[in-house]
């Protein structure tokens, strides 16, 4: 029968173990998604973007339906017209 200190050693490594394993497969995952978004011709602003901007307006139930490319403002056409949009054209920062 194994000591609780011997018990709690084992312990301790298997914790290691595991998150060198973890830390291992997230790389590999996040090599898998690179390559994928590579192949796709996505970049990882426009990840982040596409991100930021579900997360800003999904809380708020508004669908974007404007974004600047240049800063990857997002606009949902309601409330105040942001000053990234003001007096353009409004087609040429539609989402589609």
């Amino acid at each position: 029968m194994n000591s609780y200190f011997s018990l709690l050693k084992q312990f301790d490594q298997l914790q290691r173990e595991i998150e060198i394993a973890r830390v291992r497969e997230v790389r590999r995952f996040i090599d898998e998604v690179f390559e994928l978004l590579n192949e796709r011709g996505v970049s990882l602003d426009d990840l982040v973007e596409y991100r930021m901007a579900v997360e800003t307006h999904q809380s708020r139930g508004a669908k974007v339906k404007y974004r600047d490319s240049a800063t990857g403002r997002t606009w949902s056409g309601r409330g105040r017209e942001p000053d990234w949009i003001r007096g353009k054209d409004r087609n040429d920062f539609l989402i589609e």
